[in-house]
């Protein structure tokens, strides 16, 4: 699991001790830690998930473009279902 909520349980178990020792402040601290570490990652996963679909898309546009061209361009003689397979 993760620290965020592995944290978050524990702190809601123990809250009478949390409160009774007064480590509210702590604790916070400590949680704001764990929910930076924790954005942080899942803001990295996402930034490179979607530069990742951006060029895939960029590559597969390449492709069918160099694909349409080269057959209206060179394909005289082709037929329209090997243009489809291609």
């Amino acid at each position: 699991r993760s620290p965020v909520f592995s944290h978050l349980n524990a702190s809601l178990q123990g809250i009478t001790t949390i409160r009774a020792f007064g480590a509210q402040e702590a604790l916070i601290r400590e949680f704001d830690n764990h929910q930076d570490l924790h954005s942080s990652a899942w803001y990295l996963f996402i930034a490179s998930s979607r530069a990742f679909g951006f060029w895939l898309d960029l590559v597969c546009v390449v492709y069918i473009a160099v694909v349409t061209l080269s057959f209206l361009v060179f394909g005289n003689e082709e037929y329209g279902g090997n243009v489809g397979l291609a």
